[in-house]
């Protein structure tokens, strides 16, 4: 595991876990396979800004999430994707 503590939100966090993971494999992110741990509502987002960080071989692993969160994240990330698509560099 390498430690990337810089980044403010999912899009920075996979910029600079890029840079890093890079740096210390000396092999493009396209050539490696990469895990991205995160919850099973923001796997969807998370694949979407991966692709457009350069991760190509890549999977989610997803946490479930209790059935009463469900409506109040999945509204919430149903925004952050609209964001993501249109803003996310």
């Amino acid at each position: 595991m390498i430690l990337e503590d810089k980044s403010r939100d999912t899009n920075e966090n996979l910029k600079y876990s890029k840079e890093k993971i890079e740096e210390f494999s000396n092999k493009s992110i396209s050539d490696i396979k990469v895990k991205i741990v995160t919850t099973d509502f923001h796997a969807f987002r998370s694949s979407i800004l991966a692709k457009k960080n350069g991760y190509k071989n890549f999977d989610n692993y997803s946490s479930t999430m209790p059935w009463y969160f469900v409506p109040s994240t999945y509204a919430r990330e149903s925004i952050a994707v609209i964001k993501s698509i249109l803003f996310d560099k």
